[in-house]
């Protein structure tokens, strides 16, 4: 009897246990990715926002970005959707009880479409059992679970609070949820997101001191090992602006947006440790048109001059000279100072649209390429021209 050959193998093993062997090309799905709406962001995961078919976990302070990340991501699946008219889902695992349905509904996300589920399940096993019959269905394209700290075993509600187990327990079954999940939602081409706190560790030798204390997320390092792509949020500037505020029956100074630094502490599907600057404005969500603006800047395809003047290169960016903006006397089209840029913007959508096109193209010509020996320019770095706070 002739020995089978390894193609012979080969094909054995794919019908009796379902595994395909072969070349990359003929294993592997190539990468898709949703986008976060946020041109940074996508710019950062090196695929051009969210993995479909991978972990992602974004941790970071509150107030920092995260769920208006999942929450952008979503909007933007969602008219994907409609204009589709595809038969996909998102799922939002919200164990915070905490969804806020007009925020949502700033940030472009119809939370009463059939394509958005909503879950708020009340321990870990509940959520997990659910969404693991829902992305098996192959209709679930992103999951997004809010947030990891608030995933809380039934073992651990049900015990006394006096247990001192609690964080272990908690550890294990996360680790066990994400080994089921990792294989499934790859399957299923699903994009799972896990959103995260940033908390102190808890130091039982006394600290370090003159040191700041140490920094952990919740749910064990599970999510570290399974997670392809992890991204951390903290803030870095307040930004205060002019609003009327009815108690006082006044305008005054109050904070309206913040600057949040992003980075890719782990990447498998690009280069890891990059960093950007984003800002959030507050029910508004990411402020693609500030970071445009940053991109532009760092090209040199607008200068900012003396005093704050913002001039536009009508030679190589014409479409963005409008009619309406001011000439210098050397007979450039300028705009005095960045929160002037920015209301304009808000004041021409078209115009707006047509500044982040410009930075997208940018970045996109740019690409990662650099004359050897010399570090690549980071168009999303923060330039120092910004005199907000800092906190």
């Amino acid at each position: 009897m002739a020995k089978p050959t390894i193609d012979d193998i080969i094909e054995s093993v794919a019908k009796k246990y379902d595994v395909r062997v072969g070349s990359l090309s003929s294993v592997v799905t190539p990468t898709e990715a949703l986008t976060t709406g946020n041109l940074a962001i996508d710019y950062l995961t090196g695929v051009g926002g969210l993995p479909v078919g991978r972990v992602t976990e974004l941790y970071g302070q509150a107030s920092s970005g995260k769920t208006t990340s999942a929450l952008q991501a979503a909007a933007h699946l969602q008219k994907r959707i409609i204009a589709d008219k595809s038969d996909e889902y998102m799922l939002y695992m919200d164990f915070e009880h905490a969804l806020d349905e007009d925020y949502a509904g700033k940030l472009g996300l119809d939370v009463e479409h059939p394509s958005f589920l909503l879950a708020q399940p009340y321990w870990l096993e509940q959520g997990a059992e659910a969404a693991q019959k829902l992305i098996e269905t192959g209709k679930i394209r992103l999951s997004i679970w809010d947030s990891v700290a608030e995933m809380t075993p039934k073992s651990v509600l049900d015990a006394d609070f006096d247990r001192r187990t609690s964080a272990m327990e908690r550890a294990r079954m996360i680790k066990e949820l994400l080994a089921r999940m990792t294989p499934l939602i790859h399957q299923n081409r699903c994009a799972s997101v896990f959103l995260n706190h940033l908390v102190e560790g808890i130091d039982m030798t006394g600290g370090r001191p003159g040191m700041p204390p140490a920094e952990t997320t919740p749910g064990g390092k599970a999510i570290k090992f399974y997670a392809s792509l992890r991204m951390s949020y903290k803030q870095v500037k307040q930004i205060k602006g002019k609003t009327y505020d009815a108690l006082a029956g006044d305008t005054v100074d109050q904070v309206v947006a913040v600057d949040t630094k992003v980075k890719v502490t782990k990447n498998k599907l690009g280069n890891p440790f990059r960093e950007a600057v984003i800002r959030v404005r507050f029910g508004a969500g990411f402020d693609n048109a500030w970071s445009a603006l940053q991109v532009l800047t760092a090209y040199r395809k607008v200068v900012i001059g003396t005093a704050g003047f913002h001039y536009f290169d009508a030679k190589n960016v014409p479409e963005l000279v409008h009619d309406t903006m001011r000439t210098s006397p050397t007979g450039r089209p300028t705009i005095q100072g960045e929160a002037a840029v920015l209301r304009f913007a808000d004041d021409h959508p078209a115009w707006r649209d047509l500044l982040i096109r410009h930075a997208v193209d940018t970045i996109e010509s740019a690409g990662d390429t650099t004359l050897p020996g010399a570090a690549p320019a980071d168009p999303f770095a923060d330039t120092g021209i910004l005199t907000e706070t800092t906190i």
